[in-house]
């Protein structure tokens, strides 16, 4: 059973080697690329995935209240081609920004180049490089988080 439920991560390790070995860029991203097709299609997987789950979890599974969804949507829509959109949220919760993405129109999920780059702590998201594989299809940025409120 133990070798069963490894199998998911060890694949991952195995696609994510393949993967940026054939991806122009180093993740985390130094600067943004064109990524190769098997990124984006793998982004294309990913990104739909989450965004249905995120979609079932906020909108059905509870009564969620959304104030100024109409700003994120604006965003996200009209902004040029080819330029990003990171948000960044002020969270009390590691499940904040999935509900965020629980939110968002179904043509988005489909649509990963009009989806919008968020971040996430190092240290939970980007511990294996499967994980850092998974989070980076998913357009997430690893952030270090070394200052904080313990710190000061």
């Amino acid at each position: 059973m133990g070798n069963l439920l490894t199998f998911p991560s060890r694949f991952l390790d195995w696609l994510g080697d393949i993967m940026m070995t054939r991806v122009d860029i180093n993740w985390p991203l130094p600067e943004l690329q064109q990524p190769c097709k098997l990124w984006r299609l793998g982004s294309s997987l990913v990104i739909p995935l989450v965004g249905t789950f995120a979609k079932l979890m906020a909108e059905w599974l509870n009564n969620l209240q959304v104030y100024n969804r109409e700003t994120l949507l604006e965003a996200l829509d009209n902004r040029p081609p080819n330029v990003p959109l990171i948000t960044v949220s002020n969270h009390n919760s590691c499940l904040d920004e999935p509900t965020v993405w629980g939110t968002l129109k179904w043509s988005h999920y489909f649509k990963p180049s009009k989806m919008r780059w968020s971040i996430a702590a190092h240290d939970i998201c980007f511990t294996k490089r499967s994980h850092a594989l998974f989070f980076g299809l998913g357009k997430v940025i690893p952030v270090i988080r070394e200052i904080g409120r313990a710190h000061v």
